[in-house]
C-alpha cells in the first residue's frame, strides 16, 4: 500500500472531515481513504460514456426499443 501525505489543509476542512468521520463511526484516517477509494472508483467522463454506449450497443442487438417520454413528460407539467 501507498502513503499520500497532504499538507496545509485549513483547520477548518480538518474539523470537518473529522465530523464526517465521526457521525459515520470511522476515525479520520478510515474517512479519509473511504472517501478516496470512493471518489478514485467512480467513472471518468470517457469511462460513462463508452460503457452507456456498450450498453445501447447491447441494446440495439437485443433490438430493444424504447418509446419516446417527450408526451408523458409534458402531460406532468399540465
Amino acid at each position: 500500500m501507498k502513503n499520500i501525505l497532504i499538507r496545509n489543509l485549513s483547520e477548518e476542512t480538518v474539523k470537518r472531515l473529522k465530523e464526517k468521520a465521526a457521525a459515520n463511526g470511522r476515525s479520520l484516517h478510515a474517512e479519509i481513504k473511504f472517501m478516496l477509494d470512493g471518489y478514485a472508483s467512480e467513472y471518468t467522463r470517457e469511462e460513462a460514456i463508452n460503457k452507456v454506449n456498450e450498453i445501447y450497443e447491447a441494446f440495439k442487438k437485443e433490438k430493444r426499443t424504447f418509446s419516446d417520454s417527450d408526451e408523458g413528460i409534458r402531460s406532468l407539467r399540465d
